[in-house]
């Protein structure tokens, strides 16, 4: 079964049980849509993915003005709907394996400073998603000195 297949499903099932989830399910199906409209494809689990994780920064950003606005009813409605999002987004990559994997392109392309460009274009492009790339560049940063 593939994302949109599996998030589908989930909205039938949400909307059986009456659950909560059905309203942030129906956004995340409306954003896949509008995509496959504009660009005229069926898409990829891929593509899907990059709307779950544009999904997923706005839920993030909307949480950090409501918190310093004070509203923490939205900030707890926008927090559960990330939680939603994040279900199916690919497992983040924890400290210790993102360290191991940043060791490891360091010592393959080389530990200098003007490697930098070259060490977080290969971390990005193996970890797609699964890190924060500003988590990625100040560790990147801490390891080059």
């Amino acid at each position: 079964m593939n994302l949109k297949e599996r998030i589908n499903e989930d909205y039938k099932q949400a909307l059986k049980n009456k659950t909560p989830d059905h309203s942030t399910l129906t956004l995340i199906r409306a954003a896949i849509k509008q995509v496959e409209v504009d660009t005229r494809k069926e898409l990829t689990n891929e593509d899907i993915v990059e709307i779950l994780r544009k999904e997923a920064k706005k839920r993030t950003e909307a949480m950090n003005q409501y918190q310093s606005a004070n509203r923490t009813d939205l900030f707890e409605k926008e927090k559960q709907e990330l939680e939603i999002i994040e279900k199916y987004l690919p497992q983040k990559l924890s400290d210790e394996d993102l360290d191991i994997l940043i060791d490891q392109t360091i010592e393959q392309i080389g530990a200098d400073k003007a490697h930098f460009g070259k060490i977080m274009k290969q971390i990005t492009s193996q970890t797609k998603g699964r890190a924060d790339g500003k988590i990625i560049q100040q560790k990147v940063k801490e390891k080059l000195g």
